[in-house]
């Protein structure tokens, strides 16, 4: 599509062809290098995700997170009355598979209610990790999915999506979820 805007590069000396013809790449004539860096690079970043811009994605969705958490917590401290102590695990365990540990009702003399939280904006949304399927589907009806819409979070009344033992609502049962296969772990087995 642009091998007529390519060669003319090439004529005018801004490209140069590798020196190995193996390798299907263009090299920048070192003269243009900076003009490029200057004009046409910053353009090229804008419109690809760049390492700055993965970096602030990510403490945005770690901000979204908190933020959403931080709701759960009160969430769950009205829910049981301010009787019951309800445990944030999150910012001392990635891995637990769960964000928060609760109570079912005031009546709970242990924490029994595992809950994982996803904050979305839109349409219900959310990533649930391997680890988070696992928990999920070892700890069934203890396990509760608590969706957070970051657009409503802050209305009166609001209360979010609660889905108790997600491994079976979501992943076996429910027509009303869709789901997209967005990452494969490849490995290769070594035989002895």
């Amino acid at each position: 599509k642009y091998s007529n805007f390519k060669q003319l590069l090439v004529d005018f000396d801004f490209l140069r062809p590798p020196p190995n013809l193996r390798v299907r790449k263009f090299f920048i004539n070192p003269r243009y290098k900076r003009l490029f860096d200057v004009t046409v690079l910053p353009e090229i970043k804008n419109r690809g995700m760049g390492l700055v811009k993965l970096q602030e994605q990510l403490a945005q969705k770690q901000i979204y997170g908190e933020e959403a958490e931080k709701f759960v917590l009160s969430y769950e401290h009205e829910r049981l009355k301010g009787q019951k102590n309800v445990e944030w695990v999150s910012p001392y365990s990635v891995d637990a598979g769960y964000d928060i540990i609760s109570y079912n009702d005031i009546q709970s003399v242990v924490l029994d209610r595992f809950i994982e939280v996803k904050s979305y904006a839109g349409s219900p949304n959310f990533f649930w990790s391997r680890n988070e399927i696992d928990v999920a589907r070892i700890k069934k009806d203890s396990y509760f999915l608590y969706l957070i819409d970051r657009n409503r979070v802050g209305k009166e009344e609001y209360h979010p999506i609660i889905i108790q033992n997600p491994y079976v609502r979501v992943l076996e049962n429910e027509p009303e979820w869709s789901r997209r296969i967005e990452k494969f772990f490849i490995y290769q087995e070594i035989r002895s």
